[in-house]
């Protein structure tokens, strides 16, 4: 598929594991090295593919949902954190939400009440991360492309730019919904998240094709949950592609049948 590989992560969780609290997930001193020693890793490579002066913008992606995503782009932010950078996380998945409760926040005055105007300035939360700014989802809005797409978004950035050195913002998989292509002019670089074992690479290709059909950047990708006994991650064919159906109609059903209540509600997500 020619683009680079940046590393492999043994992260955390298999299929179909009793459910934990996700925010246990999240990097921490005492991490096992070897999940340390390759955030240390991602973050050197991710630093090293910055190719333009000032903060560069990054976006974290899949090709489909469930394949770690935003545990993966909460702790690559944490990572640069402990480096002394100043970090802006932005939780983008406005659809499915979960910087908020993975960092234990209000979900309230977030990036969906910026981008429709209900707050007059972004709402930036210091984390108890030393260096680590976070930007929470907000609200369900019933129309997250259009609110991704509006003039809003170049603003937040250009102040974002001001006060931080990098910024890394968790958007949907691209194979579900145009999220992810919206911002392809203001993103430095996308990091494709690629679940080992279990993500068919046809998946992947046509997830890269829509991010340069649009002029996007991939910087590369990561696979998640490696088997550290094996050497070497696998993308997996299957015989059809119906588990993308199947995992499209949940993702987005999902986000579609509670919209009567998104203005009242928080609802804790699964870290995808």
């Amino acid at each position: 598929m020619n683009i680079p590989f940046l590393k492999n992560i043994c992260l955390f969780k298999k299929k179909n594991a009793v459910p934990v609290d996700k925010s246990t997930y999240l990097l921490t001193p005492d991490a096992p090295f070897a999940i340390a020693e390759a955030y240390r890793m991602l973050r050197t490579n991710i630093m090293y593919s910055a190719g333009q002066e000032g903060t560069p913008i990054y976006a974290i992606t899949s090709a489909m949902p469930h394949e770690g995503k935003s545990i993966n782009c909460s702790n690559i932010a944490i990572s640069f954190a402990h480096a002394g950078k100043r970090v802006l996380l932005i939780d983008g998945d406005m659809r499915n939400p979960t910087v908020a409760p993975l960092f234990k926040e209000s979900s309230k005055n977030g990036l969906s009440e910026y981008l429709a105007s209900v707050v007059p300035e972004p709402n930036f939360i210091p984390s108890k991360y030393e260096n680590l700014t976070l930007m929470v989802a907000g609200h369900k809005p019933p129309n997250p492309a259009e609110l991704l797409g509006n003039k809003r978004i170049a603003e937040l950035f250009e102040i974002a730019r001001e006060k931080f050195d990098y910024i890394f913002i968790d958007l949907p998989p691209v194979n579900m919904i145009s999220d992810a292509t919206i911002l392809a002019k203001d993103i430095s670089g996308y990091l494709f998240v690629v679940d080992s074992g279990h993500t068919h690479s046809g998946a992947v290709k046509r997830a890269l094709d829509s991010i340069r059909m649009v002029g996007g950047s991939v910087i590369g990708f990561a696979l998640n949950r490696v088997n550290p006994k094996k050497s070497d991650g696998a993308l997996y064919g299957y015989k059809s592609y119906g588990y993308s159906r199947r995992y499209y109609k949940n993702y987005y059903n999902r986000y579609n049948t509670k919209n009567s209540d998104v203005e009242t509600e928080e609802q804790e997500t699964d870290a995808e």
